[in-house]
């Protein structure tokens, strides 16, 4: 209908649409005669569009190009060029990029149809790797503040304390850890702007040599040797050497020594451990060595029948317990007792702080005394001739407290009295009366006393004199 003129030289540029296109033409002369024509025009050209202009990949991994046929009926033949970076056929639509190696360049597609129309498409690729040093495994002795460090290539840095990353622990390149474990390890991962990935992992071995000291302080008893006990919880094969070795008895070089000492002393001793990584520890154990010498002492050792005695154990001070025998219940260092009639052995054995023990002895004898004869004894005669000898009578008694001692002549005149009474004897008489030695002859007597037990005492009789 030519409503819309195109043109109206004898040539026309015409751009035809996808498919069949018609274009018209006409011409008309002088006269007004009009003559039409037609042209139809084909379009078999290609439509294709390339979604993967670039691939971004890692080196030695598989990645798509991706193309898409806007005209799906068009039978199309297509190389992919340089095959060599292609995995696969280099003859399909859609070919599969690998890249052994860094490296970035071209590869084109000449793409041909049924018609003989031809396209080509370009797809610009590069291929990374990173590349991802840590610091090496290491072996420390402490758990003191470790930095690790990694090197990389790639944009970012990942550390972690699992290998699943959740949750990250940190971003740069350096990384600072506290290794308390046996065992402590560590990861790492780095990444480029492809997304390629390296990862690492990073042992620290914590060997230190965590020792204590069962025995910190030995007590010890002289010439008595006791055993150090240290711990090991970490079971650690150890090396190790004691100082001074004038105080081990034995080895020197055991976990466990036993110290032993001669003399009362205090001092310490020192051991220097190794374990298996070179890791050291140095432990002190401090001693102090004592001795217990007791002594036991009793106020009367010889004493008449219920009479009490004190006795007493020394040394005395605090850290100190007492075990008598036979006084199970007295647990102090002095202490009373009533010995039974005989001789009793009483013994203390004293114990320090320190466990050491000795033990004393004291014996005591208790005499059969009873308020009468045997045991009040008066004599029945004596000399007072000078020669040394029976030259005194006298009341014996030790189990008298108090004495009257009187003597008569056959006329019934006092010649003698006392009433002094010491050391169980009382005061004598040596015959003399009025300043004048007595005859011999037959005297009376009586004794009035008082015994220990509250008892009275009384007896009379005859005493001679001879010469």
């Amino acid at each position: 209908t030519f409503t819309t003129i195109a043109g109206t030289g004898s040539s026309y540029d015409a751009t035809p649409n996808a498919g069949t296109s018609v274009v018209f033409v006409r011409s008309t002369d002088a006269n007004g005669c009009v003559a039409t024509d037609s042209v139809i025009i084909i379009n078999n050209a290609i439509k294709l569009t390339l979604n993967t202009p670039t691939l971004g990949l890692c080196a030695g991994t598989d990645q798509a190009i991706s193309v898409t046929n806007q005209n799906p009926s068009d039978g199309l033949t297509v190389e992919w060029m340089p095959a060599a970076v292609i995995k696969g056929s280099n003859k399909v639509l859609n070919p599969t990029v690998n890249v052994g190696s860094p490296a970035s360049g071209n590869i084109t597609g000449t793409f041909t149809n049924t018609a003989g129309c031809t396209s080509t498409q370009t797809v610009a690729y590069n291929a990374t790797s990173v590349n991802l040093k840590a610091t090496d495994d290491k072996s420390v002795c402490t758990a003191d503040k470790q930095t690790l460090t990694a090197t990389t290539n790639g944009t970012k840095i990942e550390w972690s304390l699992n290998g699943n990353f959740t949750p990250v622990a940190g971003t740069s390149a350096n990384f600072e850890v506290t290794p308390t474990g046996r065992t402590n390890t560590y990861y790492v991962r780095s990444s480029d702007a492809n997304g390629c990935l390296a990862k690492d992992t990073i042992v620290v071995s914590n060997n230190e040599l965590k020792l204590s000291l069962a025995t910190p302080n030995l007590g010890l008893c002289v010439g008595t040797g006791k055993q150090v006990t240290v711990n090991n919880p970490n079971n650690d094969v150890l090396t190790v050497v004691w100082t001074p070795t004038t105080v081990i008895e034995g080895s020197n070089t055991v976990v466990n020594p036993t110290v032993k000492v001669t003399t009362v002393s205090a001092g310490q001793i020192t051991g220097e451990f190794t374990n298996a990584a070179g890791c050291k520890s140095t432990q002190t154990v401090a001693y102090n060595a004592t001795e217990v010498k007791p002594t036991l002492t009793t106020s009367e050792k010889i004493v008449n029948k219920d009479s009490e005695v004190t006795l007493n154990a020394t040394p005395t001070g605090t850290g100190l317990t007492y075990k008598w025998t036979p006084l199970p219940a007295v647990t102090t260092a002095q202490t009373k007792a009533n010995p039974p009639v005989g001789k009793t052995t009483y013994s203390v054995e004293v114990t320090d702080a320190n466990g050491c023990k000795g033990t004393a002895t004291v014996e005591v004898e208790v005499l059969n005394t009873q308020c009468s004869e045997p045991f009040i004894y008066i004599p029945t005669a004596f000399s007072p001739n000078s020669d040394g000898t029976n030259d005194k009578i006298r009341v014996h008694g030790e189990y008298l407290t108090q004495c009257e001692f009187v003597i008569y002549n056959r006329w019934g005149e006092k010649v003698f009295e006392t009433k002094i009474f010491e050391n169980g004897e009382s005061a004598g008489w040596d015959g003399v009366h009025a300043n004048k030695g007595v005859c011999p002859d037959v005297y009376g007597f009586y004794v009035k006393g008082v015994c220990k037990d509250g008892q009275n005492f009384f007896k009379k009789g005859n005493i001679t004199v001879l010469k």
